[in-house]
């Protein structure tokens, strides 16, 4: 995934506080006016500022914490206690899937111990069944089988405790400090913990590496060794563009809920955790990204065009299409030009009132 995308909605802070502490002072003596941002003032509509404040008020939420994350700008547009400490349910077997994929032979079977079969949700295992690894991720990601993730954590790790040290290790390669895990598929223990904004980095570790995994959390039923399994993920196939991951529900955890969905070509990640309405939650996180934020792609002309530098022979050609992702209260001031001087190297110059956004070299190959 090309994550070399470009964004200025980290201007967003000081600009919604200003919008705010501005608008009556402005309003009915001219356009509303903002000052004190990079370079020059930004002139407002009234669309335009109501536009603004409609994208800053995201849906209040029962979740104890939750984030919500454009993947290929790298914008985490939204947050709520992304690194309070927390019950993550099942969202934990998504951290034994990781070590799992990292060490085990998919092929290799293995046989099922009495020791797998702890209760709650199940994927129907039976004692002294043989079945291969990969039948068993199938069966802990799908139906959320917590027979499969202690099978899993056996024929891994030996027993639960040392897969759980190896959970844990895994957890600090990739810098998830807001983590500790004890066993392998989230069922409420003293010292088992994680984050909003850890379950995000393991996220992108788990679809940045592993196409099975992205295969897996996106189906919504197959039967694997005998056993017909249905995804808990209520939102696959009933909410556009969304192809995963992982739910968890516990006493102490609530409702959790990570989900992935693509609109228009791009990525975005949602996590709850402590909800009281994963769902509800989700579908309206996901339609406020939807409605306020869009990815902006060059004029259709731009790739397609070829231009002749008469003082030294050679054809100019444009680079390739980049989008550009931004709040859609900015798009009246997007703005393409070439900039071409003889002194200096023609260059696709993108401005967002007169700010250069972009200014990438126009080649000769």
């Amino acid at each position: 995934m090309d994550r070399k995308k470009f964004t200025l909605y980290a201007l967003r802070n000081w600009l919604f506080l200003a919008v705010l502490l501005g608008f009556w002072a402005t309003t009915g003596f001219a356009s509303p006016r903002i000052v004190g941002g990079p370079d020059n003032a930004w002139d407002l509509s009234s669309p335009q500022i109501s536009l603004l404040v409609e994208t800053e008020k995201w849906p209040a939420l029962t979740a104890k914490s939750a984030i919500v994350e454009d993947v290929d700008s790298g914008e985490v547009l939204f947050s709520k206690a992304p690194h309070e400490h927390l019950a993550p349910a099942s969202l934990t077997k998504l951290m034994t899937a990781a070590v799992v994929l990292d060490k085990a032979d998919l092929s290799r079977e293995v046989t099922v111990p009495g020791a797998a079969l702890v209760g709650g949700s199940s994927m129907g295992l039976r004692a002294g069944e043989h079945i291969t690894i990969r039948d068993l991720l199938y069966g802990m990601l799908i139906p959320s089988g917590n027979d499969a993730a202690t099978a899993l954590a056996i024929a891994i790790g030996g027993n639960v405790p040392r897969f759980a040290e190896m959970m844990n290790r895994k957890a600090a390669e990739l810098g998830m400090k807001d983590s500790h895990f004890v066993n392998p598929h989230g069922m409420d223990a003293p010292g088992h913990y994680s984050s909003a904004a850890d379950m995000l980095l393991l996220a992108h570790y788990l679809y940045d590496n592993y196409p099975l995994f992205r295969k897996v959390v996106a189906t919504r039923q197959v039967t694997v060794s005998g056993h017909a399994l249905w995804n808990r993920n209520e939102l696959l196939g009933t909410y556009p563009g969304v192809n995963g991951i992982k739910t968890g529900t516990t006493e102490a955890a609530e409702e959790c809920l990570l989900v992935s969905a693509v609109y228009r070509g791009h990525q975005v990640l949602v996590v709850v955790m402590g909800s009281q309405d994963r769902y509800g939650e989700v579908r309206a996180l996901l339609n406020h990204y939807r409605k306020y934020f869009v990815w902006v792609a060059p004029p259709p002309f731009w790739p397609r065009l070829r231009l002749f530098d008469a003082s030294t022979g050679t054809v100019l050609h444009l680079p390739g299409s980049r989008d550009l992702f931004i709040p859609r209260w900015q798009l009246p001031w997007l703005q393409y030009r070439l900039s071409w001087r003889p002194e200096s190297t023609p260059a696709l110059v993108l401005k967002l009132d007169g700010r250069v956004l972009m200014n990438i070299p126009v080649s000769t190959q």
